[in-house]
């Protein structure tokens, strides 16, 4: 065999089979093997990320010390403010004295108990049953478990809870005073018929006797 035959044959091993059965209808023609994939063969690239930002570290601040004019002038007024919660407290105490006597009396010969909304008490009381406050300035607590418990409004550590108390107890109380006031007119209307009546029937007797 020549060398030419041999380089031919070795060109014709080479060659790339080409598949021709589409081409009549217009497609492309592609090789079978030895094709290299293209860039839209799906080839994942990683991105490419961008760096942030380098993050400064703080630098602390040196503190400035206050001037001793401040720090006196602070101290003034936190004198001042003392002063003034003690003559508060004073006068709350001598007001809540007050009202105590004002609601017994007031209170004491209406009822016995005048009931106050459970849902108004603080959560601390956990799960009431009913709750009472008397005359003389106890709030009465009856819890579901049946445990009872006394709380004394007029002590100065319960003065929240007394404007609390109090502030759901008034319309009730005026409710009460109410129907005093209307039990009294009823009573001054009943007795007033009556009372004309037998008097017209004394002035008759008297009349015939």
């Amino acid at each position: 065999m020549s060398q030419d035959d041999s380089q031919g044959s070795q060109e014709e091993g080479d060659t790339d089979i080409v598949d021709v059965s589409a081409s009549d209808e217009g497609e492309s023609l592609e090789p079978i093997s030895g094709a290299q994939p293209g860039p839209e063969d799906g080839v994942d690239e990683a991105p490419y990320e961008i760096p942030g930002p380098a993050v400064q570290p703080s630098v602390p601040r040196d503190a400035v010390p206050a001037s001793p004019d401040s720090v006196v002038e602070t101290l003034r007024r936190l004198r001042e403010d003392v002063g003034q919660i003690s003559e508060l407290s004073s006068e709350e105490g001598s007001i809540v004295a007050a009202f105590s006597l004002a609601f017994l009396k007031l209170m004491e010969p209406l009822t016995k108990a005048l009931p106050v909304d459970a849902g108004v008490l603080p959560p601390e009381f956990g799960a009431i049953e009913k709750a009472n406050v008397l005359p003389k300035g106890d709030l009465v607590v009856l819890h579901r478990g049946g445990r009872m418990e006394s709380v004394d409004l007029t002590d100065a550590e319960n003065r929240d809870l007394l404007v609390t108390v109090v502030s759901d107890a008034m319309p009730r109380f005026n409710a009460l005073i109410a129907r005093r006031r209307s039990k009294i007119e009823n009573r001054i209307n009943f007795l007033s018929s009556v009372t004309k009546e037998l008097q017209s029937i004394a002035d008759s007797l008297v009349e015939v006797g």
